[in-house]
């Protein structure tokens, strides 16, 4: 039985991720790697620590792509007007 798709399945991952792409924690932690999409929606990503290559599979609402915050801060942010002169 073939548990891993290794490429995105769209009606089990909502959230758009693709195998590939750079993820992390929305809590924190490293850059990860999506190595796969389970059928049932678990994202596989794999990392480094402190050398020793590691991995585990992740809900999607509990992960997003890199840069994500920087993104939403910066969308937020109002825009700077500028003073006539």
């Amino acid at each position: 039985m073939r548990i891993w798709e290794h490429k995105p399945v769209q009606k089990n991952n909502p959230m758009g991720f693709k195998t590939g792409q750079l993820v992390q924690l929305k809590s924190g932690g490293p850059h990860m790697t999506i190595a796969g999409i389970a059928y049932n929606g678990l994202v596989f990503c794999k990392w480094f620590n402190n050398g020793a290559l590691e991995g585990a599979r992740f809900e999607p609402s509990a992960i997003e792509r890199c840069g994500a915050k920087a993104k939403e801060k910066a969308r937020d942010k109002p825009a700077k007007s500028r003073k006539s002169l």
